[in-house]
């Protein structure tokens, strides 16, 4: 059965609407009728049991029969991702999305290539929302990563807020993901940056330090920016999920 997804803030009661390209794929290319069962989740973990009750015009009336509550990962992971040109960056975010990322901070460096108007952000931003919602909807999962408006590599500092503070950086040759989390305490709440296409410049890489992040390798082989951050969080999380698992 396919997932939807509402904002808890819009469920009333026991009902909630169904509107937008979801009202139109639930009736149009779904077919559905009165009296089928759909399945919607919250984005407070709560995945609810429904009914379609009335199908109007515009939207879809449903009664939320029941629910179970998901618990979510115990890890709270905020990526600092260098926007990459072309479509690379929406290809991350639905990849972020599916390995169930906390918040997703955009993040202009000195080598970034994509410029964005002022006036342009806020669609841009809620352009990444929908992919972000549709990522979520493939593969099911309930809590959907926060994409936050661009930010410069100097506002990072008033970002950040894990205990360990992680820089994947093609440079560095000795430093393993799996060394720093041993040495740290295998923090629960942790801040990733991953660099643009050409890397950050040393500039910049000593700044992050400043800002008390340690880099880490990934590794020999060289990956493009889009392979880098999927083996960089797959990784990370691996390790985590290893430590509690122990």
């Amino acid at each position: 059965m396919k997932r939807l997804f509402i904002p808890a803030e819009e469920i009333k009661g026991n009902t909630a609407k169904i509107k937008g390209g979801d009202f139109h794929h639930l009736k149009n290319v779904l077919k559905k009728k009165v009296g089928d069962e759909i399945e919607i989740a919250d984005d407070n973990g709560r995945i609810f049991k429904s009914i379609i009750k009335e199908i109007k015009e515009k939207e879809i009336i449903i009664e939320l029969v029941d629910f179970k509550l998901i618990n979510p990962s115990p890890f709270y992971i905020r990526l600092f991702q260098a926007i990459p040109k072309g479509k690379s960056f929406e290809n991350i975010l639905q990849k972020v999305t599916e390995l169930g990322i906390n918040e997703i901070y955009p993040l202009i460096t000195e080598r970034t290539v994509v410029v964005y108007e002022k006036e342009r952000i806020k669609a841009k931003v809620e352009k990444w929302q929908k992919i972000i919602k549709e990522s979520a909807k493939k593969v099911g999962n309930q809590f959907l990563p926060e994409i936050k408006f661009p930010i410069s590599l100097n506002e990072i500092k008033t970002c950040i807020s894990g205990k360990q503070k992680i820089l994947f950086w093609e440079l560095e040759e000795e430093v393993s993901l799996w060394t720093i989390l041993e040495k740290n305490g295998f923090s629960k709440n942790i801040d990733v940056v991953i660099g643009p296409e050409g890397g950050f410049s040393i500039k910049e890489v000593e700044y992050l330090k400043e800002l008390g992040f340690t880099t880490v390798s990934l590794g020999k082989r060289i990956y493009t920016v889009e392979t880098a951050v999927i083996v960089a969080l797959s990784n990370l999380i691996f390790c985590l999920e290893r430590k509690v698992n122990t």
